[in-house]
């Protein structure tokens, strides 16, 4: 029998929210203003290694595609450049999120700024973290007829195996040098390392904090204050944001603020949401249920120390770490160190670890069930998810399962799943909507 919790704290609005929405913005401004400022734009999935780039100067990376996001709130204009993409023959084995990429490119969306201006990135950069990610970008290099260079990024933490990143990168850089003539600049590529690092060891103390009861932040809290990190971690903005962040948290624990004002029951999402339908989390607050994290606003954002017995930690700080940065060489070597020591989204093909740590998440958290997307789009991702998913009901966990892809809201049947979900609530669960 699940033991609930009745007591209702107060809750208030997170109050640097506004800043982080006006770093978003300014990050979009940034794509289309860059030329005009004589800086470089960078075409690729740069959720890794930003730092990497920065020894060109401020450059703009559109990411998934300058228009993702405002896609993903607008699903019928989704729809429009998926069809497109399956019209010109590229099969489903392309991932969501890659063919919603592909749509902004073939439908024209990509060619000019929100202004109308012409627009034709420099670059396109792509570490190699899946076989579409790459793909994606040597299709956007054809297209734009611009350079192209794949970041091969082993996915095992090893001395061979740093070694052979390291070398990977100086490759990069001599390609970035030779693509742009520009010269690449040492201090900022250092300057960007630490910030990209100590962002993500933030944001690790800043999930971890969830831990607290009440949670002082729900699902849809992180996944929003992550965004930061998957577009500009590497920038002075970023970490000094999250820095307010982790403060502004850890005052909310103080003070007894929570997430939602009552928490009957904690919950974790795991796997991939649909991007586009959040409001899915929204059923769970009649019924008190909070949402308090999961793997990918967790393990794609963080820096994370893993234990033998698969919980996880942060690491320590570029100046806690004890091995300062003075030359190309040291920010190189902490890059590698950085993505292969404490990413664990670069080891997700070790399932078998994976595995555990959705369990032990469980215990950490003080979740009494979870939720779990299988998004038969992402490979990577689903390594592993129905063996997870067995280890958590053999631990007695109360799981449900739904099935969508990520970024293709054509797979999504929300009246089926939103009945699954009230049913694991109110069945399963046992909860009532009269909080």
């Amino acid at each position: 029998m699940l033991n609930y919790n009745f007591t209702r704290y107060e809750t208030k609005p997170i109050e640097c929210w506004a800043r982080m929405k006006e770093l978003r913005r300014m990050r979009f401004r940034h794509t289309w203003e860059a030329h005009e400022k004589g800086e470089v734009v960078i075409i690729g999935t740069l959720e890794w290694f930003m730092s990497l780039c920065a020894g060109l100067g401020d450059f703009a990376n559109p990411s998934y595609g300058p228009y993702t996001t405002g896609l993903m709130r607008e699903p019928r204009q989704a729809i429009r450049c998926l069809d497109k993409v399956d019209a010109m023959g590229y099969r489903r084995d392309i991932c969501a999120p890659m063919r919603v990429n592909l749509g902004q490119l073939f439908t024209g969306m990509v060619d000019k700024s929100p202004n109308g201006k012409p627009f034709k990135p420099d670059l396109v950069f792509q570490p190699n973290m899946c076989f579409n990610m790459p793909k994606t970008g040597q299709i956007y290099a054809n297209y734009f007829k611009i350079p192209f260079f794949i970041l091969d990024v082993p996915h095992i933490d090893t001395e061979a195996n740093r070694a052979y990143l390291i070398a990977q990168m100086q490759r990069a850089i001599e390609w970035m040098e030779t693509s742009t003539g520009r010269k690449y600049n040492d201090e900022k590529l250092i300057r960007a390392t630490r910030n990209e690092w100590n962002s993500m060891v933030l944001w690790a103390k800043i999930c971890l904090l969830n831990q607290n009861i009440p949670a002082p932040l729900n699902f849809r809290h992180l996944w929003s204050l992550r965004l930061l990190l998957r577009t500009f971690r590497h920038k002075d903005e970023t970490l000094e944001f999250y820095k307010t962040l982790y403060d502004e948290v850890k005052e909310r624990i103080r003070d007894g603020i929570s997430a939602q004002g009552i928490e009957v029951i904690r919950l974790l999402q795991e796997s991939l949401p649909p991007f586009y339908g959040h409001d899915l989390f929204k059923l769970a607050d009649k019924y008190g249920a909070v949402y308090v994290g999961g793997e990918i606003p967790f393990t794609t954002n963080g820096a994370w120390l893993v234990k033998e017995d698969r919980s996880w930690i942060a690491p320590p700080t570029i100046e806690e770490r004890g091995k300062p940065l003075r030359t190309r060489e040291d920010a190189l070597q902490a890059l590698a160190e950085l993505y292969l020591a404490y990413t664990p989204v670069i080891a997700w093909p070790g399932y078998d670890k994976r595995i555990n740590d959705w369990v032990k998440r469980v215990e950490d958290y003080h979740a009494q069930g979870v939720v779990v997307n299988l998004d038969p789009s992402c490979r990577v991702s689903s390594a592993g998810t129905e063996e997870a998913i067995l280890a958590l009901k053999k631990a007695g966990v109360p799981v449900c399962v739904y099935e969508c892809e990520e970024a293709d809201p054509r797979t999504f049947n929300g009246p089926q799943i939103r009945e699954k979900l009230e049913l694991f609530y109110t069945e399963m669960l046992g909860l009532t909507d009269s909080v």
